[in-house]
């Protein structure tokens, strides 16, 4: 099971659970929510001597890239982490594990989208966008803009934002009138304060891109998810331990797909092999 803490509110969810991990997950989210005024970054996280540290904090940029890893200790005033605690800005979210159950952490000193797969088509004269998000964080709207250069750049329309969701969202926009002297395209992330995110450029091309894949989160306890281009129809994951042992066989299909399995800590390589491609992943679990 999953928790979601998020400046500035601490949102919990107790069902399934026993009393006891009830009230200590409970106590922890109180701690953490007395901390958010006085912190910047994740809820309640001060670098500082870590001591006798008894859990680990995977720090991710906005698009699921690991950011940093950090030893990290229970304190009476929350949860104290070492100075590998990444700066504000460099990160969107954080994962860690406390009595066998995954809190997932959120920063408002950063983007509010966690972008899935952007998809960019000509098509009968027209350009055509789609994206997706995995989750978002007071979103207000996204912006398309295009460009030449990446300098000289000119918005051609908006597309409204879900505010907040932690579910996987669709979008869609249609340039019906490009410029050829604009080819590239890319996406701009408006939150309701003010704050910006930009996607990458992107050449309209006339067929999908490449397989797009995330793993979510990563490092991660054993249970994580792999995010599939929407446009690949079934794919297979094959996972190898460090000997070149095959430690697990799955298939996938294209959005989310959740996995909780029993793999020992340690460094996997990974194969997802689909029709037409055979992209290479890692996956780290402690």
């Amino acid at each position: 099971m999953s928790f979601l803490f998020r400046k500035p509110y601490c949102f919990c969810t107790f069902l399934y659970m026993s009393p006891f991990k009830a009230a200590v997950l409970l106590a922890i989210c109180c701690l953490i929510q007395l901390n958010l005024k006085a912190q910047s970054g994740c809820p309640g996280f001060t670098p500082g001597a870590v001591g006798n540290a008894n859990m680990v904090v995977n720090f991710y940029t906005s698009t699921g890239i690991l950011v940093s890893s950090c030893p990290c200790q229970l304190t009476g005033a929350g949860i104290k982490c070492s100075t590998c605690t990444p700066a504000a800005g460099t990160w969107f979210y954080c994962t860690f594990s406390i009595l066998g159950i995954t809190v997932t952490c959120y920063t408002d000193a950063v983007l509010g989208v966690h972008w899935g797969e952007i998809v960019v088509r000509q098509a009968q004269g027209a350009v055509q966008i789609n994206w997706s998000t995995l989750m978002e964080v007071n979103n207000e709207k996204f912006i398309i803009e295009r460009s030449s250069d990446g300098q000289k750049v000119e918005s051609v329309g908006w597309i409204e934002g879900a505010g907040s969701s932690n579910s996987l969202l669709s979008y869609s926009f249609i340039d019906p009138n490009p410029d050829p002297n604009l080819p590239y395209y890319r996406i701009v992330q408006l939150d309701f304060d003010g704050k910006v995110d930009y996607s990458d450029w992107f050449l309209p091309t006339e067929k999908s891109q490449e397989v797009m894949v995330n793993i979510i989160p990563n490092p991660s306890d054993g249970n994580f998810s792999i995010f599939l281009s929407k446009s690949v129809p079934s794919a297979e994951l094959t996972l190898l331990d460090n000997t070149g042992r095959e430690v697990m066989v799955a298939k996938l299909s294209g959005g989310v797909n959740k996995f909780k399995t029993n793999l020992a800590p340690g460094h996997y390589i990974g194969w997802i092999i689909t029709a037409d491609e055979k992209k290479k992943l890692e996956i780290s679990v402690f």
